[in-house]
């Protein structure tokens, strides 16, 4: 997993078969996107690694233990996050089984686990959260899909290379909609 300096927080997509982690944040004045749909991940805490700061997130949040081999992809966005410091952005493939040991902590009003397309279409979520997993599915296309001998986790990487880098072929705005081929 690639290290940065300087960098604001991490938040990561936690997928399984199709299906996303989210939560309804707090809606609290003063804490950024209240009464919004999230996703796992906060503010960097220390010399985390952007990892470190997505698995800490998700273990206070939820109760989850991430496993650095479910990541398949991780991306930061210069100058993004508070501060102007860069915010990174990680999509992990999850075995089944995961979502249902969730214990949720004593951050948001309430988790659910829906299906990628929902989240890209809900009104009400983290408009740059929905833009940043549009663009993972643009860069991997068929992520959502099993490959033929079932691992979905090898067709992913076999199409993301885990990178510390912007992936300059990618434009930072702009609709992927049409672009996202879902199985569901």
């Amino acid at each position: 997993m690639p290290t940065q300096a300087n960098f604001s927080g991490a938040k990561i997509a936690l997928l399984c078969d199709g299906q996303l982690l989210t939560y309804l944040r707090d809606d609290k004045p003063g804490i950024p996107w209240p009464g919004m749909w999230d996703l796992p991940g906060g503010g960097r805490e220390n010399d985390e690694t952007p990892l470190q700061t997505a698995a800490r997130e998700t273990m206070e949040e939820f109760s989850l233990t991430l496993d650095e081999a479910w990541v398949v992809s991780a991306r930061v966005y210069p100058g993004q996050g508070m501060n102007g410091l860069d915010t990174w952005f990680l999509v992990a493939q999850v075995p089944a089984g995961t979502f249902e040991q969730i214990v949720f902590g004593d951050e948001g009003q309430r988790w659910e686990v829906i299906s990628v397309r929902a989240f890209l279409e809900m009104d009400g979520a983290v408009v740059h959260l929905q833009q940043r997993l549009r663009e993972f599915l643009h860069s991997a296309p068929g992520a959502l899909k099993q490959s033929s001998n079932g691992s979905l986790v090898q067709a992913i990487r076999a199409r993301v290379q885990v990178s510390g880098t912007v992936d300059q072929d990618l434009p930072s705005r702009g609709p992927f909609n049409e672009r996202i081929d879902f199985d569901e």
